[in-house]
């Protein structure tokens, strides 16, 4: 047996393919996340003119796992932009079969983003998408790729607004921010369940939870505002009419069922 063994490992094509597979394993455990964190944090500020920083990055070759740490975008005057603390995404082989994307799980974990007016009216990112590269005119008939994502988390998320051009600068935080979404699929005829909350420093809170299709997009689903700050909901509407802030606090809930055609029509009733 041992015997038998040796010979079958002494043949030249097992050699070569052990080789290969020991090549690939360590290309992806250790070269792969290396060359990602070195071409993002070069390429990145080259290209866009924004410094970036990115922690570990992480590949498992055998599991198909990709996982990126404490990535951080600024401006270029070192102003935050946007970042998270983790993020996992879990391809599955059985795409092969699936004829489309198919993903386990995609997780994010503590994203945060910094959106500001100047007193110009222009926002934070508005030098970041001017230097974006300008993409080719997708063809008419062209719809989304076909994907499957079984899992869609998105936790301990944050928003930081501030709008400048008010006499009195609004300055606004929602955190924490929480997304579910269960089956998230492009394929004809499939509806995801999802779930988002969010919460504001405030003690304002919105929720909402029903369905999702991508292919034709619809959502249908129940929408809940708590405590919200009608001074707040008011503050902006002075650039167009004159108006005196009210005081006190409003609560909505209501059932929505959306939906958009290829010709871009929405309809349907809340």
């Amino acid at each position: 047996m041992l015997n038998s063994l040796r010979i079958f490992f002494s043949r030249k094509p097992v050699i070569v393919a052990v080789l290969l597979f020991a090549l690939y394993v360590l290309g992806g455990f250790f070269a792969l996340p290396a060359i990602i964190k070195w071409q993002v944090e070069k390429q990145v500020p080259a290209q866009l003119g924004h410094p970036i920083s990115v922690g570990d990055v992480r590949f498992n070759p055998l599991l198909f796992r990709f996982e990126v740490d404490d990535l951080a975008l600024s401006d270029p005057d070192g102003q935050p932009l946007l970042g998270f603390k983790h993020l996992l995404v879990d391809f599955e082989l059985r795409s092969v079969i699936d004829r489309a994307w198919t993903f386990a799980e995609a997780r994010l974990e503590a994203p945060v983003v910094h959106l500001a007016l100047d007193r110009n009216g222009r926002h934070n990112f508005a030098a970041l998408i001017e230097r974006l590269p300008e993409s080719e005119p997708a063809a008419e008939d062209a719809g989304l790729p076909r994907f499957v994502v079984r899992r869609v988390a998105l936790s301990d998320g944050r928003v930081d607004f501030s709008d400048q051009l008010l006499d009195q600068p609004l300055v606004a935080h929602i955190e924490p921010m929480v997304i579910e979404i269960d089956n998230l699929s492009s394929l004809p005829g499939q509806a995801a369940s999802y779930r988002l909350s969010a919460h504001s420093a405030a003690d304002e809170s919105v929720e909402t939870s029903g369905e999702l299709a991508l292919s034709p997009l619809a959502s249908q689903g129940r929408l809940t505002l708590n405590g919200v700050q009608v001074t707040t909901l008011v503050r902006s509407l002075p650039r167009l009419l004159a108006i005196d802030a009210p005081a006190g606090k409003a609560d909505l809930s209501a059932a929505f069922d959306l939906a958009l055609d290829a010709g871009g029509s929405l309809s349907g009733s809340v």
